[in-house]
C-alpha cells in the first residue's frame, strides 16, 4: 500500500478535532476542500480526480481503492484507467447515497462491500453531542467580527438563545453534518456551545 487518501471539507485553514487526528496518523494524507456558507462541501471531487490522476500518470500505483459513489469522479477513473490502474470500487452495504451506475459500470471491481461488521473493526460513531460540538466549532472561527458583536449585544441585552440568522446557519451546518434535522435537546445544546465557544473565543 502506498498511503491511504481522506478526503473532506473545511472552512478556510481550519481543521477539525478529528481532521487534525486523522492528519496525523501514519500512512494517510488528508485532502481538504471547502465548505461553503450553506454548509456544502466544495473541490473535493477535484481533489480525488486530481490524486488518481496524477498516482496514475508517476506510476505510483498499480491498484486504488475508492470509497465513494460520486458520478463526478468518473473521468478521473478512466483517465488513471489509461494509464494501467484497476480501479475497485468499495461499497458500504445498505449505503442511503446509492453509488452512481455509470461509476459501477467504470470499475473494474465494484463487487466488494463493507458489512456493518466489518467496518466496526476499524472505525466508530463519534457521539452526536461531538459532532454539533466541531460543527460550533468551526462556525465561530469562520464568523466575521460583525456577526459575533452581534451575538455578544444579543446576550449582553439579556436575550436568551442565538440572534435568527446566526441560529438558521448553525442549524443547516448541523443539519448537512448528521443528515437529518436537530431534536429539541439537541438544539439546546447546539445553541450552549454557540454561546460557550464564542464567548471563550472573544476573551483569547
Amino acid at each position: 500500500m502506498l498511503r491511504i487518501y481522506w478526503y473532506d471539507g473545511a472552512r478556510g485553514d481550519n481543521k477539525s478535532s478529528d481532521q487534525s487526528t486523522i492528519a496525523s496518523l501514519d500512512d494517510v494524507k488528508l485532502r481538504l476542500g471547502a465548505v461553503n456558507q450553506f454548509g456544502k462541501q466544495k473541490g473535493v471531487d477535484s481533489l480525488i480526480v486530481t490524486d488518481l490522476i496524477e498516482l496514475a500518470r508517476l506510476n505510483s500505483i498499480s491498484d486504488a481503492f475508492l470509497l465513494s459513489g460520486d458520478e463526478d469522479i468518473r473521468v478521473g477513473v478512466q483517465i488513471a484507467q489509461n494509464y494501467g490502474v484497476r480501479l475497485r470500487l468499495l461499497r458500504i452495504e445498505s449505503n442511503v447515497q446509492p453509488c452512481s451506475e455509470m461509476l459501477l459500470r467504470e470499475a473494474d471491481t465494484a463487487s466488494i462491500f463493507l458489512t456493518k461488521g466489518k467496518i466496526k473493526k476499524f472505525l466508530h460513531y463519534a457521539h452526536i453531542e461531538k459532532i454539533i460540538l466541531d460543527v460550533v466549532q468551526s462556525f465561530v472561527v469562520s464568523l466575521a467580527s460583525q456577526e459575533k458583536n452581534k451575538a455578544l449585544e444579543h446576550w449582553n441585552a439579556d436575550i436568551d438563545g442565538i440572534p435568527r440568522f446566526l441560529d438558521e446557519k448553525l442549524l443547516c451546518d448541523c443539519r448537512d453534518r448528521l443528515e437529518r434535522k436537530l431534536e429539541w435537546g439537541e438544539r439546546k445544546f447546539m445553541r450552549s456551545c454557540f454561546k460557550d465557544t464564542l464567548t471563550k473565543d472573544t476573551k483569547t
